[in-house]
């Protein structure tokens, strides 16, 4: 093999490389995560009863609260006796994703969300109001991991809880120290490969 050749297949094989650690995040969303559809299309429920989609101005704001985002969120009746929830279920790719959004509880209600990957819980974030309406809280998860999640909205006790789902994507992501390296390699290979081609010429 030529120094010509070994210099071009070095110059592919780095340009291979930099393009894997360089690739963009994979985007995964929710199937009406903000329940802008005014129903639960998308959602899977544990129960029959409970569970209502809050649209304004069609309904009135629940206790005072209107959706933090969009027109619509999710009202969840709770229950002493267990919880009522609604979850769906989603796939990130290989470097990961992120999901934030809002949650409320109200009347001696304590509200959850929950993040499950592969069945295990990976997240929770929960809230709990005695008297009255927490108001919007907001809630932030990231992860560099990807495969099967699961978002759960659920809530238990007296009262009740809201929910609303703000994003769903690819966290942003540093270019990594590696890919600095690669790309100053790529310019060095560049470099002597025309270096090398302008002594051939001569």
């Amino acid at each position: 093999m030529s120094k010509k050749s070994a210099l071009t297949g070095l110059f592919v094989l780095a340009l291979i490389i930099g393009l894997v650690f360089c690739a963009t995040p994979g985007q995964a969303s929710l199937v009406n995560g903000g329940f802008e559809t005014g129903d639960l299309s998308g959602w899977t429920k544990n129960a029959d009863g409970g569970l209502k989609v809050i649209t304004w101005p069609g309904e009135g704001p629940w206790h005072g609260l209107n959706a933090p985002d969009g027109a619509s969120f999710l009202r969840i009746n709770a229950t002493p006796f267990g919880e009522r929830s609604v979850y769906q279920t989603f796939t990130l790719g290989g470097s990961g994703g992120a999901l934030s959004g809002w949650y409320a509880a109200a009347n001696n209600a304590m509200s959850y969300v929950r993040i499950f990957k592969d069945n295990t819980l990976v997240e929770q974030f929960s809230l709990f109001r005695l008297n009255g309406v927490s108001g919007w809280q907001t809630w932030n998860w990231a992860t560099e991991a990807g495969g099967n999640y699961t978002l759960v909205f659920a809530a238990t006790g007296e009262g009740a809880g809201g929910f609303d789902v703000k994003t769903v994507g690819a966290p942003a992501v540093p270019v990594p120290t590696t890919a600095y390296l690669l790309g100053a390699g790529l310019i060095g290979l560049y470099g002597i490969r025309r270096r090398f081609s302008r002594k051939q010429k001569s």
